[in-house]
């Protein structure tokens, strides 16, 4: 158990700053099995995030995924809002909850604060029985399509803009709640 060294912090850099710039910690566990990052002599391990890193293909291939059931399960939706279930729209929830923990942990803020808008209208569905409207469906649609842009692109994420997509998710909510469609 010696390796796991839980009482560090790990440093993720961004490729487009320089080392020691923008750091970002979370705790080691035993993330350094994942990606070996060098240790510093602070009791800090350093990794910078660069493309073909296992730890990134991972969050990518996982994402690119997740993000195919979020749409399949939106286009089923937008079909049959009739027969809504509960477990189709926990499933879809699930997925956009675990696309935002994992840009939560690798510091992917773009992506984070988009799945979770997306997820934020999930939920008012899921529990608060906000109906799908076509408005919702297709605002939703539209942050799964710029979500997997920026996750084909994870490295440039945090500096593109999602004001379109978020805006289209509080317009719909919006129309939605006072029964427009």
């Amino acid at each position: 158990m010696g390796d796991t060294n839980l009482g560090f912090k790990l440093h993720f850099v961004d490729e487009s700053s320089g080392l020691g710039q923008n750091p970002y910690s979370a705790p080691v566990g035993s993330c350094k099995q994942i990606f070996n990052p060098c240790q510093m002599a602070s009791g800090t391990y350093l990794y910078k995030m660069s493309t073909g890193d296992r730890l990134l293909d991972i969050f990518r291939d996982e994402t690119l995924e997740r993000l195919d059931n979020i749409e399949t399960g939106l286009l089923q939706l937008e079909n049959s809002t009739a027969d809504l279930t509960p477990e189709l729209i926990n499933s879809i929830f699930r997925d956009a909850h675990s696309i935002k923990a994992g840009s939560n942990l690798l510091k992917l803020s773009v992506i984070e604060e988009l799945s979770h808008k997306l997820e934020n209208v999930l939920e008012m569905i899921r529990s608060e029985g906000l109906i799908p409207t076509e408005l919702i469906i297709t605002a939703s649609l539209e942050s799964v399509d710029k979500l997997r842009s920026l996750t084909e692109d994870v490295l440039n994420s945090n500096t593109k803009s999602i004001r379109l997509q978020k805006t289209m998710l509080e317009v719909s909510v919006q129309r939605a709640l006072a029964g427009e469609n």
